[in-house]
């Protein structure tokens, strides 16, 4: 449907504002348009192909789309439908309508869309109707294919005669395929001048005759090989982004047909615009990865987390070990101490048992001395001095006692006060002990220092985890990146073909309306202008898709051309037209822009959109504000009662192949007939009844005998007669005669 012009739809307005009489006949006119299309149920199904055929020398020889659709009648009464159908980039002039399609009612162009409509189409109760139509494609294919072919490693030398290709080869030679595919369909933006192109899912099949080849060899290896009429099919399945594909595959040739060649099937790829699978495909690469880069992130955090809290134990632990490692230092000097006091107390227990054993014989020699008689007398004598001597041996036993106990210890007050060699044994006993202390203290230190290193050896290794983690995790998250820009492009409709659209016959189209003020223009800069939006109404009581929208910009009678930009990441960024979705006429000086837009019925949306459904907005450099006029807008209707189906879009590329024809044919000799079995009687008696001319000795061996017969018994009568004659006189020259001419009978029936 076209969109009236803002001027055009002013004076609509205006007219229907002056003429408000005629709304009763509107609404009538509105109310059985209403009825019709609740009486419409239909279902529809479309299917569109492009078919493109290459020489095997990678000539183009044909590019051609096929359209069949099939619209059935669920309703228990006719319908009277409108039907329109769109299709892309074809040559209108070469539509040909096949299998009784009618010839439509209007052929309309828009851009690179053709619109085909058809009027007044009946469908009856419980009915299908199937419309087919093909034309000329004038469409990029997805698809670049190169092919090449070797003969026994090298380039085949392909001739054409005819439009038929030959090339050479031997019996025995290896035949080699090798076919590169490229993704041809347009980058698309996504964000920060990252583009992406919208992948496609490719059959590639090739069919060699069990006949004529053996040996075969695939590089990949195909996803399946199976066998169909005596030929091995091989079968690649593969996604097809950016990057280019080779397949390659080799046989062998062992025989040849009747004349002297070699057939080789077409090689037949299919792609798919389908994009359900491989959407759910890459969601699922996309949650996968997602988990992936958790798991990484969580583990990078905590080998960071073990590297920190192993480098503070190891610096906990190694202050530890300095601590006692100091600790083990002082023990020394405290053994040497405990040492020197203990040999100290030992010393003065041996001068005090020496000083003891003095006393002891201080004593004795004193007792001695006193219990002399001389000396008895004399002390008696001198009773001072007597006394004097009995107190030095008093003494002299007691500092003997003090001695004892204090090297040998005593009680006192319940407690046992140690001597002094208990005490050297004891401090000994200390000194040895804390020398042994000492040593379990270095052993700890040494210990301790090594558990520091190891805990210095797991930071460092936990850190090089991360470490080496980081770039890996990088490419996950670059990958994860591109994979989400692959997963925006399935907004893209560059290969999805438009859906049929049906209305009912009686329904009146109701425009989308796009008034002048609906256009929003801003001012960026001095002479830097922006349309920043357009924006649509749907003022029916359904739905309706705006499938392209035309836009003029003009200073004045000069048209201008726009540069684009879109709204991304909460920022403007520009990008090249076509990378958005747009086409640009520079001759009529027209933008196409194609927003696929669903509006519900009584709603609004802006229409100055990308391919992914993102803002743009239109900068065009002027003095004044631009002149911006709405050239068209192609839009389609969608009841409610009208189910149609997504429309099943394929690309299917066939290079036909080369006749082999094979130079070193010759005829093998026969091999020698096996030995006849001995035959029976009646074989050969059977063998014999078999050939014709056996037969027709029979067949002529019952005749003479027949014939013989007859004449036997001709002659039987001839002698009767004869004999009779002879008994009525008849001469014997009649008898003769009749001889003759009966030899003759014989003869001629012998010869027939």
């Amino acid at each position: 449907m076209k969109l009236k012009t803002s001027a055009y739809l002013a004076i609509f307005l205006a007219f229907t504002i002056t003429f408000a009489a005629f709304a009763p006949v509107s609404s009538n006119a509105y109310q059985a348009a209403q009825e019709s299309s609740e009486l419409l149920h239909v279902v529809c199904r479309k299917t569109e192909s492009l078919e493109v055929s290459y020489a095997p020398t990678g000539k183009l020889l044909e590019k051609s789309v096929y359209v069949r659709f099939e619209i059935y009648n669920n309703h228990s009464s006719p319908a009277h439908v409108r039907i329109v159908d769109r299709v892309a980039c074809i040559n209108s002039s070469t539509l040909t309508f096949l299998y009784g399609t009618p010839q439509p009612a209007t052929v309309e162009t828009f851009g690179n869309l053709t619109r085909i409509v058809w009027e007044n189409v009946t469908i009856d109760a419980r009915k299908t109707i199937r419309y087919y139509y093909t034309a000329e494609s004038l469409k990029k294919a997805p698809l670049a294919v190169n092919m090449s072919l070797r003969v026994h490693g090298e380039p085949a030398r392909i001739t054409e005669a005819e439009g038929i290709y030959f090339t050479n080869a031997n019996i025995s030679d290896t035949v080699s395929l090798q076919l590169r595919i490229n993704n041809t369909l347009q980058p698309l933006y996504v964000a920060n001048n990252r583009t992406a192109i919208q992948p496609l899912l490719c059959t590639v099949s090739l069919a060699l005759s069990n006949d004529y080849f053996s040996g075969i060899k695939t590089c990949p290896k195909a996803n399946t090989t199976s066998t169909m009429a005596d030929k091995t099919v091989i079968t690649w399945i593969t996604f097809l982004g950016n990057v280019s594909k080779t397949l390659e595959a080799s046989a062998d040739i062992i025989d040849v047909g009747s004349w002297g060649e070699v057939t080789l099937d077409p090689i037949v790829i299919q792609a798919s615009s389908s994009s359900e699978m491989l959407e759910t495909y890459f969601t699922n690469a996309v949650n996968n990865l997602d988990f992936s880069i958790e798991l990484m992130e969580s583990f990078a955090t905590s080998s960071e987390e073990l590297c920190n809290q192993t480098s503070q134990m190891g610096r906990a632990l190694e202050g530890i070990a300095n601590a006692t490692e100091e600790m083990s230092e002082n023990t020394t000097l405290l053994v040497d101490s405990l040492m020197l006091v203990a040999s100290s107390i030992e010393m003065a227990d041996n001068m005090l048992n020496t000083s003891q054993t003095c006393l002891l014989l201080a004593n004795s020699s004193l007792a001695q001395f006193m219990s002399d008689s001389e000396t008895m007398a004399f002390l008696a004598s001198h009773p001072e001095l007597a006394v004097y001597l009995y107190h030095a041996v008093g003494n002299l036993t007691l500092a003997y006692t003090y001695i004892d106990w204090v090297r040998n210890g005593y009680e006192y007050g319940g407690e046992t006060i140690p001597g002094l060699s208990e005490i050297a044994d004891t401090l000994y006993g200390i000194a040895e002990a804390v020398n042994l202390t000492g040593t379990v203290t270095q052993n700890l230190t040494g210990q301790l220092n090594g558990l520091a290193q190891a805990l210095y050896l797991i930071s460092d290794s936990a850190n090089q985890t991360k470490m080496e983690l980081a770039p890996t995790l990088n490419q996950l998250k670059t990958e994860k990146a591109s994979l989400e820009d692959v997963l925006l492009t399935f907004n893209s409709k560059t290969v999805v073909p438009f859906n049929l659209e049906i209305q009912p016959q009686s329904a009146e189209p109701q425009p989308l309306e796009i008034l002048e003020e609906n256009i929003a223009i801003e001012q960026l800069d001095a002479n830097l202008w922006a349309v920043t939006a357009v924006n649509a109404s749907n003022l029916a009581d359904h739905s309706q898709i705006a499938y392209c929208l035309s836009i003029q910009i003009k200073n004045g009678t000069a048209n201008l051309e726009p540069k684009a930009e879109v709204y991304v990441n909460g920022e403007w960024q520009p990008a090249e037209k076509t990378l958005l979705g747009l086409q640009y006429d520079r001759h009529g000086g027209i933008l196409y822009l194609s927003p696929w837009k669903k509006l519900n019925a009584s709603s609004s949306a802006n229409l100055l959109v990308d391919w992914a459904g993102r803002p743009v907005r239109l900068t065009v450099t002027s003095q004044a504000k631009p002149d911006v006029e709405i050239k068209e807008v192609d839009y389609a209707e969608l009841y409610e009662n009208v189910e149609i189906t997504a429309t099943e879009g394929q690309t299917e590329c066939s290079i036909i192949q080369p006749h082999i024809v094979i130079k070193n044919v010759t005829a093998p000799k026969p091999p020698p007939p096996p030995p006849q079995p001995e035959k029976t009687l009646m074989e050969i008696l059977m063998e014999y009844m078999q050939k014709p001319e056996v037969w027709l000795l029979l067949l002529l061996a019952v005749v003479l005998a027949a014939v013989l017969f007859k004449a036997a018994k001709k002659a039987k009568k001839k002698r009767q007669a004869k004999l009779w004659r002879e008994k009525t006189g008849e001469t014997e020259k009649a008898d003769v005669e009749e001889l003759l001419k009966e030899i003759e009978a014989i003869e001629r029936a012998l010869s027939s």
